[in-house]
């Protein structure tokens, strides 16, 4: 493990003297992080002649079985939060269509479909344009300009 190194001490009172005093001690430019082994080393286990080498390989067979646990949470994880993500479009694009159609029946609810009349006698009136048009459903507005 490049940038590390693993220091075993004969006792815990100078194990937390050199951790205490050496915490963020700048060495090349370097502040230096100090913490306690999260596993026992083999050479304390040697020391205390606990130490095999099944033992070992029990404990990378555990590493790689946490680390692929580890993987699997944030799988998960992210499987979730992409879930949310097209729950989230989903609900933009509902909206999204209801906004659509709203304006849509906005549009046709207040558009006047105008047809033009040409060539009428300058004398008829808007009743009389009215009275031809009593055959046509939808008729909201009959316009005569008397100007033509």
């Amino acid at each position: 493990l490049k940038g590390q190194a693993f220091i075993v001490y004969s006792g815990l009172d100078n194990a937390i003297k050199a951790q205490h005093d050496l915490q963020n001690y700048d060495l090349f430019d370097k502040k230096m992080e100090i913490q306690f082994a999260k596993q026992t080393s083999d050479v304390t286990l040697k020391a205390r002649g606990e130490f095999d080498k099944f033992s070992v390989k029990q404990r990378f067979q555990r590493k790689k079985v946490e680390e692929a646990k580890e993987r699997e949470g944030k799988r998960g994880k992210m499987q979730e939060e992409l879930e949310k993500v097209k729950g989230d479009i989903d609900n933009i694009q509902d909206k999204m269509q209801a906004n659509l159609e709203e304006e849509k029946r906005l549009l046709i609810e207040n558009q006047k479909i105008k047809l033009t009349f040409e060539n009428l006698p300058k004398n008829v009136t808007e009743d009389q344009v009215g009275v031809l048009l009593t055959n046509y459903q939808g008729v909201k507005e009959v316009f005569v300009n008397p100007e033509t």
